[in-house]
């Protein structure tokens, strides 16, 4: 806690400087300004001891005395009130030392601020990397869980016969289905493996909002598929209380069960798709980075690593990456030709490229985008948010290839 080191300057009462302030926060900032000018004060005071200006030293004095009592320095600015009246006496010897004394506590106390402030900063930025650090290894971990394309967690709004037929249909089509009422608590100790969700709506109270929202969250940090199926009047109601785009299907009433058994057995595709082990090629002619590249991606994808296009293009030749990462400014052929290469190929024209690179400014980054690659990654990005990107890249790219067509009502 700030507080905690700021109580432990000498010279220095926190609960009077609270005081005097009114607020902790007014409080802070003061000390800080404090913090940040007091070696100005402390030259501005020398500097009249050099000129032997008694006025000067009076006034730099008396100023010093009223910020440093509101700050809660009672004993500094005593000081100060003794410098000032010794120097309207004219006792120049003495309010020279004085002064001298006072500007060795003035920056003392300075330095100490803002060593304590220094000292709470790190500690925080410390804090914030770790939770930082484990907030993206829980992700992983739980984007990580095995989901089962095939197993579907159908959520009865109420029980019905359409629910039943629902039920017999995603069975006919091959799937697991586990039927449970909208009880959250019944939900999340029920919905194990699944990776498609099916709420059947009865309305759009509160509380089926409530029970969304938290289906919602599971949809980012698992990449579970959340779809809803209801009358329009409560599939319309909730629509405009949650993100629709989070939403990757609403079916509305009436609705072809089999059509949209056939749906869903797309989104099942589209899960195993994503469960399947990816291959990334990395190209970069800098052989240290690249190992940190493969070492960052081996636990997570099939990775194969080339220092040159040629080797790419060799690669290239017998086998179909899911993605390559390939470097903007690598020499001879530079990415941009490599790029331009792959693209002229029948079998390799469609493969996604993205491209690596070190300048970040927005002239750099525009002269990579007008390459038309299918994104950019700056190389200073840390692994966690590469792994991120590239996940959300491979998501992207499957939801786009399932997006969900209507069949027309008979």
């Amino acid at each position: 806690m700030i507080r905690e080191r700021l109580g432990r300057i000498e010279g220095l009462d926190v609960d009077q400087g609270e005081m005097y302030c009114g607020a902790w926060e007014i409080y802070e900032k003061a000390l800080r300004d404090f913090s940040q000018d007091s070696r100005e004060r402390a030259a501005a005071l020398e500097e009249a001891i050099q000129e032997a200006d008694t006025a000067r030293l009076s006034s730099e004095a008396h100023a010093l005395k009223s910020v440093v009592m509101v700050l809660g320095a009672a004993e500094l600015s005593e000081l100060a009130a003794e410098v000032e009246q010794t120097a309207k006496k004219g006792d120049l010897t003495t309010v020279i030392d004085k002064t001298k004394e006072m500007a060795e506590q003035c920056r003392r106390l300075g330095q100490g601020l803002a060593d304590a402030f220094a000292a709470q900063e790190a500690e925080e930025k410390n804090v914030k990397a770790t939770e930082q650090s484990a907030a993206a290894e829980q992700a992983r971990a739980i984007s990580s869980c095995r989901l089962s394309a095939r197993t579907l967690l159908l959520i009865e709004g109420e029980a019905s016969f359409l629910v039943s037929s629902i039920a017999n249909n995603l069975h006919s089509a091959g799937f697991r289905v586990i039927t449970v009422p909208a009880e959250l608590g019944r939900i999340e100790d029920e919905m194990g493996d699944a990776a498609i969700i099916l709420f059947y709506l009865r309305d759009a109270s509160n509380t089926t909002i409530h029970i969304l929202n938290r289906l919602l969250e599971l949809r980012e940090a698992q990449h579970r598929t959340i779809c809803l199926l209801g009358e329009a009047v409560a599939t319309s109601g909730v629509c405009a209380k949650v993100d629709r785009a989070l939403l990757d299907r609403v079916y509305e009433r009436p609705v072809h069960v089999r059509d949209m058994a056939k749906d869903l057995s797309l989104i099942a595709e589209t899960h195993r798709e994503y469960e399947r082990t990816k291959t990334i090629i990395l190209v970069d002619d800098d052989p240290a980075y690249l190992n940190i590249l493969h070492s960052w991606l081996s636990g997570s994808y099939n990775a194969f690593s080339f220092t040159g296009g040629q080797e790419a293009m060799q690669y290239l030749a017998k086998g179909k990456p899911d993605l390559i990462l390939l470097d903007y400014e690598m020499p001879e052929p530079s990415g941009y030709e490599l790029l331009q290469q792959i693209r002229e190929i029948p079998a390799t024209s469609e493969l996604p490229v993205i491209f690596l690179t070190g300048k970040g400014d927005r002239e750099s980054v525009m002269k990579v985008l007008d390459c038309k690659p299918n994104g950019y990654i700056l190389k200073s990005v840390t692994r966690d948010d590469l792994l991120n990107k590239l996940d959300d890249f491979f998501v992207e790219r499957i939801l786009r290839s399932t997006e969900y067509i209507p069949p027309e009502q008979d």
